[in-house]
């Protein structure tokens, strides 16, 4: 699959586009294909290197697409248009236990690689059904 990625540190002329290797979703995850896909303030911090993470890291974590395959019982079905809500909750920390918003939110782009891509796997529990109204 194509992505837009950096191997080092640095402005923009860092970024490049090249070849991942398509990724296999593992139980409670799917393979979505990406429509539309944004950069935010994370991804310029996360490039210039003022919060590290793994390198080559691909950019990206606000994302929408269609889901391709789920591995796994899903209330999601191949087809199904999605937005990805890019926060990783802990599920430990006490407000996780209380049911409001994580104390130790994660997001998508500094946990795992980003979604500037051709698809991604991702938790589908992270997964908002896109409404008829909002296209594609």
């Amino acid at each position: 699959m194509k992505a837009v990625f950096f191997e080092k540190y640095g402005g923009t002329e860092v970024l490049k586009y090249g070849e991942f290797p398509t990724p296999k979703p593992l139980k409670g995850e799917a393979l979505v294909r990406v429509k539309a896909c944004g950069l935010n303030h994370l991804d310029i911090w996360l490039r210039k290197g003022t919060q590290k993470v793994s390198l080559p890291h691909i950019v990206g974590s606000d994302v929408s697409g269609v889901i391709a395959e789920i591995n796994g019982k899903s209330n999601f079905k191949i087809g199904d248009e999605v937005v990805i809500n890019p926060e990783q909750a802990c599920g430990t920390c006490e407000r996780c236990q209380k049911g409001k918003s994580c104390g130790m939110v994660n997001l998508l782009a500094r946990q795992t690689k980003g979604v500037m891509l051709n698809t991604f796997v991702y938790l589908w529990s992270r997964f908002i059904q896109n409404q008829k109204s909002c296209h594609l």
